[in-house]
């Protein structure tokens, strides 16, 4: 209710395509279920599903810090540059959004990671204003927390 106003200004759903290989929709009979995915993923197939998706863990971080060439994550957390492990080079660290997120419809539903461009494109957010944003609110939170002792 807080966010109401902002929430008015998000695009309709129907702009929200996870995976979006084509520019056209797909045909009725090419859409499957939920629970007709398949369990094991094979890298080379692509499935249309039409789900609704929506974020179920508030508490997950949202972004991760990344290589700026390779975009895999790093233990990296400031803007310094480091030596990436994967790529070999001296790279900045770089943001990316990263939600985990509940894909449901009649059938079912399954638990999704989504990351990179295509959360970005999911949610109209970048893994910089996430980590801006976060960086703000734990500031703010430790500035108003207090210590407790446990026995």
């Amino acid at each position: 209710m807080a966010h109401s106003a902002t929430l008015q200004k998000i695009p309709p759903i129907e702009l929200y395509q996870l995976g979006l290989v084509r520019s056209s929709r797909p045909h009725q009979s090419e859409i499957i279920t939920v629970n007709r995915l398949p369990t094991i993923v094979n890298t080379q197939e692509t499935h249309w599903v039409k789900v609704v998706c929506k974020v179920t863990d508030w508490n997950q971080r949202f972004y991760y810090m990344s290589c700026s060439k390779c975009t895999r994550a790093t233990a990296a957390q400031s803007d310094a540059p480091f030596w990436c492990n994967y790529c070999k080079e001296r790279v900045h660290p770089m943001p990316r959004c990263k939600f985990q997120i509940q894909l449901s419809d009649s059938t079912g539903f399954i638990i999704a990671t989504a990351f990179g461009e295509q959360a970005d494109s999911m949610f109209s957010i970048t893994g910089d204003y996430l980590k801006n944003s976060m960086q703000e609110v734990w500031e703010k939170q430790t500035q108003h927390t207090s210590s407790f002792y446990y026995l």
